[in-house]
């Protein structure tokens, strides 16, 4: 995924099975990986970079407060996929 942040989403992530990693932190430079196995939940806050990277097949869950216009509240600061379509910084 993206390194990525949400100006005004909330979201929480579950891996229901699988492993997986994110990264989390307040700037690109001062990231911090969180394990994540099967069973395990992360809650993103708004403004906080984060990026999922799978280790294995995996099945996530994502709860969040998607308000009118969430597709267009993704800040992305590094994409792998050329996606465009996203908010600058």
């Amino acid at each position: 995924m993206s390194l990525q942040y949400h100006e005004e989403k909330d979201e929480t992530i579950a891996l229901v099975s699988g492993r997986a990693e994110l990264d989390l932190g307040t700037a690109a430079d001062q990231l911090h990986t969180v394990p994540l196995e099967a069973g395990s939940s992360v809650h993103v806050p708004p403004g906080v970079l984060h990026r999922l990277r799978a280790l294995e097949d995996s099945l996530l869950v994502e709860a969040s407060s998607a308000s009118p216009g969430w597709r267009e509240d993704v800040v992305r600061l590094d994409d792998r996929y050329g996606r465009g379509g996203t908010s600058a910084p």
